[in-house]
């Protein structure tokens, strides 16, 4: 396998294709490299890399919404709290357990919730 930085850089033509990247600055290519760990396993050929990581650059945050299952969890009680923590919890990029928890017991401090309220909200938002 080519090494990351050489991924994304061979790549990034096939995400301004798509309308994902507007063009090819250093920060792209170290966004697109970032995520590459979510797509590399499962496609066979560059081309395939944006399509795989597609739901990162159309997210719809109404529709999301319309979903019941997510309804549901944003209307429960101290859901919106949690969900309105979240910004000021994330200081950096969450790519390993331990980033994801202390972000995690940063919302708790905040908020008080614990359990299913704290990470279905948390679930949800991210």
């Amino acid at each position: 396998m080519a090494a990351p930085a050489r991924m994304a850089a061979e790549s990034a033509r096939f995400f301004i294709a798509r309308g994902f990247l507007r063009r090819r600055t250093d920060d792209a290519l170290g966004y697109v490299e970032s995520l590459l760990p979510m797509a590399v396993g499962s496609v066979d050929r560059l081309e395939e890399i944006p399509d795989r990581l597609a739901f990162l650059f159309r997210f719809d945050a109404a529709a999301s919404l319309a979903r019941s299952e997510v309804a549901e969890v944003v209307h429960e009680t101290g859901a919106r709290e949690v969900i309105a923590a979240l910004p000021d919890a994330i200081n950096g990029p969450m790519l390993d357990r331990d980033a994801f928890r202390a972000m995690a017991s940063r919302v708790k401090e905040r908020t008080g919730q614990k359990g299913r309220a704290l990470f279905h909200p948390i679930r949800v938002a991210l």
